[in-house]
């Protein structure tokens, strides 16, 4: 693709929208979403179902209209070009490949159309090909392909293109649980080689942070908090951040005692520490019966793989919390245990 001027395209630019409003029908689904991507990053937007997060990428690729705001890309005011000038790759969450084109027809096309002779189109094609893992595959039917193989193939298909932006909806979605990891880490690292700036959209906490640098949370059609992953994972802005980010525990401050009026906590899983009970009749954590000690009765386990997940109800409150077993002690439901929260780790949200 050529941007306006006429000059190859550059890569890795940053994208910038500014109060951006987007109206689909009656309906408002962005109301002054506001975020900057760095150049050469990949920033997750994490949102529910229906929160606008395939607009918001529709609104930067041209695909749907602003009705009030500005999309920059690279510093360019791209609110009113066309979608093919915008220099954007997109990667749908069901790859969208065409059926009727072999694995090299799909990764050639944005170089073809861009008015590149064969032979470039053809190096193009196999040195994407390689880069994504899928060499000598190009005259392949992209229906024999598996999941994994067509998210390669559309993705290479879109950096072949030579984008400024790639924009990803829910790039492992369409994949099974066990493949999910293993893409995960192979696109991370083919985005970094490539220098692309990436932004994708997700609901799942887990592929965001996998994926992503930096998290952005959209709530309500705007963005309300985005920063480094780490940052954002460790201080949500608020309830509906904690629980898009995928805490579990964000609990009343009245209910654990000694905690004052703080409106909610989150609790992280790795706050909290299970200790034998004095009256399980196994012996005690050393430094387990103390005054921030609470006495509480394990009510579900679920074990996957190595890690033992422990749901409790504390003693007396009826509260529920979710926490990370020691993996050398079984722990089964309706064991007495004793939970010792940290501190630290905790974070009081609105």
């Amino acid at each position: 693709m050529t941007p306006q001027g006429g000059n190859p395209t550059p890569r890795g630019q940053a994208v910038a929208l500014e109060d951006v409003h987007v109206e689909l029908g009656a309906t408002q689904i962005l109301r002054g979403a506001s975020l900057r991507v760095p150049p050469e990053s990949t920033t997750a937007v994490l949102g529910a179902s229906g929160a606008g997060k395939t607009t918001m990428l529709r609104a930067i690729a041209g695909l749907v209209a602003v009705s009030a705001g500005r999309v920059r890309i690279g510093g360019d005011d791209v609110t009113a070009w066309p979608p093919e000038r915008r220099g954007v790759g997109l990667v749908f969450q069901d790859h969208l490949l065409f059926p009727h084109r072999s694995v090299a027809g799909n990764v050639g096309l944005a170089p073809r159309l861009a008015g590149a002779p064969g032979h470039e189109v053809a190096r193009i094609v196999d040195e994407w090909l390689e880069r994504v893992g899928l060499a000598g595959f190009g005259t392949r039917d992209v229906a024999t392909l598996s999941g994994g193989q067509r998210q390669r193939v559309a993705l290479a298909r879109a950096l072949a293109g030579r984008p400024r932006v790639v924009l990803l909806d829910e790039p492992l979605g369409a994949l099974d649980v066990a493949l999910r990891e293993e893409v995960a880490s192979q696109l991370r690292d083919l985005l970094a080689s490539a220098a692309a700036t990436s932004l994708l959209v997700t609901h799942d906490p887990i592929e965001a942070t996998s994926l992503a640098d930096r998290i952005a949370i959209l709530d309500g059609g705007r963005i309300v908090q985005d920063g480094p992953a780490r940052d954002v994972w460790a201080r949500p802005v608020n309830a509906t951040a904690a629980h898009l980010l995928g805490h579990v525990n964000v609990v009343p401050a009245s209910e654990l005692p000694g905690w004052g009026q703080l409106g909610q906590v989150v609790v992280p899983e790795d706050a909290i520490t299970l200790h034998a009970s004095a009256g399980s009749g196994q012996a005690p954590h050393s430094g387990a019966t103390t005054a921030s000690a609470l006495p509480a009765h394990v009510v579900q386990v679920t074990q996957r793989g190595p890690v033992q997940r422990v749901v409790v109800t504390l003693d007396g409150h009826g509260l529920r919390l979710s926490a990370v077993a020691d993996r050398h002690r079984v722990v089964l439901p309706g064991d007495p245990v004793e939970v010792v929260i940290a501190r630290e780790p905790c974070v009081p949200v609105a």
